[in-house]
């Protein structure tokens, strides 16, 4: 054992050790984002209180598979944590004043739902790994700016996750269903399967690419403020199945208007599918254009106007009544119906007018 500012140890045969390492007071830089501060402790612990909050470290760096406890916020010009980290406290991880990376390899809390991540990268890059797998995480809440972009390698579980900026995904859940709190995303691109589960809370999303990927979101209430691309099936659906859905103004607690419809429409998806499997919530629908294979599922399902399809199949699932009217251009494909009755009048199905179908 040793203390003391400056720290050495002489073992007594040579060899590697694995140690531990406890930071307890403030260290600081002398000039700003000049001064590294460096350790390899190999599966050892690490423990930090508060680094650079006085004035910034350059480089922050722990190599090794151990733990690395977080008690204090750290600031510096990047950060880079391998091994697990573990929140002790709430902290903040600051790198925005030289738009420095972040890069966390695992992440957990101590309680559950009760230490809140903070990340502040500027116009650099934040990269996260299995986030709250262990043990959920609080608020996560990450910042870049600029070019700065926030990718998650790994699952995260937290009450909330907010990225303020540009969010990346390899093949990822993000959930916050046990608390019902909010996922808001500046903007998505996803790079693998990809999952937003805010359970009977609130999901916001801006621009979505997703290239041949699925994009599934699942949240009591969406709402979508930017064009979506990509051929890989969209699924948006409710957490709660008795909940009601109300498309381009109909009315319904899980709403998606006009806008909403026609960012879900871009791009050349496979597959959208607005509803659950086994939804029993009515669905209200106003009459809409949509030309992209589109199926809807819930309850009694009635479209008031016409819902105009160019191309594209259509399913409507229903576990009531299908009831409206559709206007189904020749080649549209497959009109698949199920439910207990359906009643379409003044439609066209595949080119063929008739008062009923």
């Amino acid at each position: 054992t040793a203390t003391g500012a400056t720290v050495t140890h002489t073992f007594m045969i040579p060899g590697t050790y694995n140690v531990t390492v406890t930071a307890t007071n403030t260290v600081n830089g002398t000039t700003a984002g000049a001064q590294d501060f460096a350790v390899a402790a190999g599966s050892g612990a690490v423990s930090l209180g508060t680094l650079g909050g006085g004035t910034r470290l350059g480089a922050v760096q722990r190599t090794g598979s151990g733990t690395t406890t977080l008690n204090g916020n750290l600031t510096a010009a990047s950060i880079d944590l391998s091994g697990s980290t573990a929140l002790a406290t709430s902290v903040t991880l600051d790198t925005s004043a030289a738009n420095g990376a972040i890069t966390l390899a695992t992440v957990n809390g101590t309680t559950a739902g009760v230490e809140n991540l903070t990340l502040a990268a500027g116009a650099g890059a934040t990269t996260l790994g299995a986030t709250g797998g262990t043990t959920r995480l609080g608020a996560l809440q990450s910042t870049t700016s600029g070019g700065g972009s926030t990718t998650f390698n790994g699952n995260v579980t937290a009450n909330s996750i907010a990225v303020t900026g540009a969010a990346a995904t390899g093949t990822a859940t993000l959930d916050t269903s046990l608390s019902g709190g909010s996922i808001t995303l500046g903007s998505l691109a996803a790079g693998g399967v990809t999952t937003l589960n805010a359970g009977t809370g609130l999901a916001t999303l801006g621009t979505v690419s997703h290239g041949g990927n699925i994009v599934t979101v699942t949240a009591d209430t969406v709402t979508l403020n930017g064009a979506w691309s990509g051929t890989g099936a969209r699924v948006l659906q409710p957490a709660t199945a008795s909940r009601t859905i109300g498309l381009n103004g109909g009315v319904g607690d899980f709403a998606l208007n006009g806008m909403a419809l026609g960012f879900l429409n871009g791009g050349s998806p496979s597959l959208v599918t607005i509803g659950r499997s086994n939804g029993t919530g009515d669905v209200a629908a106003n009459g809409f254009s949509f030309d992209q294979a589109l199926e809807v599922r819930g309850g009694a399902i009635a479209i008031t106007g016409t819902l105009t399809k160019a191309t594209g199949a259509l399913t409507l699932t229903s576990t009531d009544a299908i009831t409206g009217s559709v206007d189904l251009a020749t080649g549209t494909g497959t009109f698949l119906l199920t439910g207990q009755t359906a009643v379409f009048t003044g439609s066209t199905v595949n080119g063929a007018t008739g008062s009923a179908a």
